[in-house]
């Protein structure tokens, strides 16, 4: 079972990001920790199946949009992209 659980620095360089995004990425719920006593850590399945097949930078980390939860947030979702086109 050890095998299966990082820690936050092995993450990071799995995914190759650094700690402080993947604390970041925990903070926000992309990604799930486990808590073991005061020691947060993460389920090597899980940061693997954020990583797309072929990929070995930071880009391969598959980001999962939350839903809109109301109008305006949905609206505000559709207008601002059209907003920065050029």
């Amino acid at each position: 079972m050890g095998d299966d659980l990082l820690t936050i620095e092995q993450a990071a360089e799995l995914l190759h990001l650094t700690p402080s995004t993947v604390r970041s990425y925990l903070a926000t719920g992309k990604l799930q920790r486990l808590k073991i006593g005061c020691r947060t850590r993460l389920s090597r399945a899980e940061v693997l199946s954020r990583v797309s097949p072929g990929r070995t930078d930071w880009r391969a980390f598959a980001f999962k949009p939350k839903p809109a939860t109301n109008p305006w947030s949905r609206f505000l979702a559709l207008v601002i992209p059209l907003t920065h086109q050029r």
